[in-house]
């Protein structure tokens, strides 16, 4: 432990003194995240920076005869008494249409970001039929601008949420349905149930009758996340620490090209620690890069907002652990360039090819949430999982477990497979 901490040490007192791939580091990020802010008309505290977004919704949902879930999602962006202080109506312009052909001719034409479409089964699919019948499944159609992939992304996230809401609450209802019928002869007897009882049961989803809604609170989580200093600088941040990574990589080469690293096999140190050692420095210069980068980001954010904010969300601990976690699953990666190129020139054509597959895939240069044109592969991408987990916690959500299991994962297994590579080359040499 004593000889791997002295090697990465020394890297890290050689690398700080490197003005070259501290601009790389700190500048390059820090500069385009800036930019961009800039770009989308700056930032503000708890309100996103698009404002009046564009969608028509189009409403086939025949409905029952006791509710209609389509009318009821129409009017959450649509409602019948305008509100001036309503979040959701400051953030879209929504308008309701009967074609969905010209409503997806609309989104092509660029008059709007997003068509929502409704299907005519929608209300039939959610709606509770009897004990022990399942409730069925039912689908909105998103018909998106891919030349405005941010505005997508915020109709997406609310949309989901809206749809999330319907869900759980018809499941609960059924739940509770099945269970009283079961326990109960005497109101099993009487199913199906009187107009009465399911007008009630129908009220409970009508959204000037009950009180669970779609909040301000989650548009003004929504909007956190959709901060351009959230959505470009994780991906970005991300994005510059695979460089560092691979820094670190040709590093290592070019103390082999001089002759250093010679010089330290043939101390009685195992390849294994010298390795190590010298991915523990790349470790610390990542990690340290990635929390600089994020304080830099919140003091960007206070000199366009006018006041301060924690703009990477209220939970530290689960922050901390990201950043580990995505500092792991790069460093892994600048091991296995180490271990597999022969020189610095090729280590940096490698790593550069890794970098800009995972920035491009990831969300790095666009965005993929929305109707993704990579298939999937996107999941690849440790930029994804980090900059997905990062504008999470912006947001205030916690569920960032699987983020941080599969990017430990990805580090631990590059790690492994780097070690054994580098070992058998430094045998073979």
């Amino acid at each position: 432990m004593r000889k791997i901490l002295i090697i990465a040490a020394k890297d890290l007192r050689e690398t700080f003194s490197d003005r070259n791939l501290l601009l790389i580091m700190f500048a390059a990020p820090l500069a385009i995240a800036t930019i961009i802010a800039l770009v989308f008309g700056g930032v503000s505290r708890g309100a996103s920076p698009l404002q009046n977004i564009p969608i028509a919704i189009v409403n086939q949902d025949t409905g029952s005869a006791f509710v209609s879930y389509g009318q009821i999602f129409t009017e959450i962006f649509i409602p019948a008494t305008p509100d001036p202080e309503n979040e959701l109506e400051q953030l879209v312009d929504a308008i309701a249409l009967t074609d969905p052909v010209a409503a997806r001719a609309g989104v092509d034409a660029g008059t709007y970001a997003v068509a929502i479409i409704i299907p005519p089964d929608f209300t039939s699919n959610l709606s509770y039929v009897g004990p022990g019948i399942p409730l069925g499944t039912s689908s909105i159609e998103m018909y998106a601008d891919r030349d405005r992939p941010i505005g997508a992304e915020i109709i997406r996230s609310i949309t989901d949420g809206i749809l999330t809401q319907l869900a759980a609450s018809n499941i609960a209802l059924a739940a509770g349905l099945d269970t009283l019928i079961a326990d109960s002869p005497l109101i099993a007897a009487s199913a199906p149930f009187s107009d009465a009882f399911n007008n009630a049961m129908a009220a409970t989803f009508t959204p000037s009758l009950n009180t669970i809604q779609v909040e301000s609170l989650t548009i003004e989580q929504q909007a956190r996340t959709f901060n351009p200093l959230v959505l470009v600088g994780s991906a970005q941040a991300i994005f510059f620490a695979l460089f560092t990574a691979n820094g670190g990589a040709s590093h290592i080469l070019e103390e082999g090209r001089n002759r250093t690293l010679h010089r330290l096999r043939m101390s009685p140190t195992h390849p294994v620690t010298i390795l190590l050692g010298k991915m523990a420095g790349t470790f610390v210069m990542v990690f340290v890069q990635l929390v600089l980068l994020g304080i830099a980001f919140m003091l960007v954010n206070t000199l366009l907002a006018g006041q301060f904010e924690l703009i990477w969300g209220p939970n530290p601990i689960a922050l901390l652990l990201i950043t580990f976690t995505i500092t792991l699953a790069s460093t892994g990666l600048g091991s296995i360039v180490a271990a597999t190129a022969k020189n610095p020139e090729r280590a940096q054509i490698t790593g550069t090819v890794i970098a800009m597959f995972m920035g491009m895939v990831g969300g790095a240069f666009f965005q993929t949430g929305t109707d993704s044109a990579f298939g999937g592969i996107e999941r690849l991408s440790i930029v994804y999982w980090g900059s997905n987990a990062l504008q999470r916690l912006a947001s205030g959500q916690s569920d960032i477990v699987l983020h941080a299991v599969v990017m430990t994962l990805f580090g631990a297994i590059a790690f492994a497979i780097g070690l054994w590579l580098f070992h058998r080359q430094l045998q073979e040499d």
